[in-house]
């Protein structure tokens, strides 16, 4: 199937449930939870247990995988946006938010609020391999000429107690 382009739709909400999942600082390979992560002296990730590693890369990251409602002219529906799309929004790495949620447990609640009706162009693309059950979000471009990611406005919110 190819790829959907939406030239206009906006944001009703997302799942602020799950937004990241960790993975291999090397490989990219998905990792457990880290809640079930080996001892602090072993390498997370199988694959890369016996590699050298780079020392400038974490042994493990975060990446965004967002589930998203939007609605068209013609329907609504839930898409997932992957870490490449999703930091159009957000403006930094996953890792990045987690260390600003944190410090502010509303960041998430706050992060809805702030892109919801916000306008955007999507190209959507079914999932790889018929695995999952909601099209993905490969491009995402803001169709406002003041849109801001997540992170420049999260901040300033905190900072002026305007949440």
């Amino acid at each position: 199937m190819a790829d959907i382009h939406v030239p206009l739709c906006s944001i009703v909400a997302f799942d602020p449930t799950s937004m990241c999942y960790r993975v291999c600082g090397s490989c990219e390979q998905v990792l457990p939870p880290e809640s079930s992560s080996h001892g602090q002296n072993v390498h997370p990730c199988e694959r890369c247990r016996w590699r050298p590693r780079n020392p400038g890369l974490p042994a493990t990251k975060h990446l965004y995988k967002l589930l998203m409602s939007i609605v068209t002219d013609k329907c609504a529906m839930v898409v997932v946006v992957f870490d490449r799309a999703a930091r159009k929004l957000f403006g930094c790495p996953a890792d990045d938010f987690l260390r600003f949620l944190s410090q502010n447990v509303s960041a998430v609640e706050m992060a809805s609020k702030v892109l919801e009706g916000e306008m955007l162009s999507l190209v959507l693309r079914p999932p790889k391999g018929g695995y999952g059950q909601h099209l993905r979000a490969v491009s995402i471009v803001p169709l406002s000429s003041s849109f801001q990611p997540i992170m420049a406005i999260l901040p300033q919110l905190y900072a002026s107690g305007r949440f």
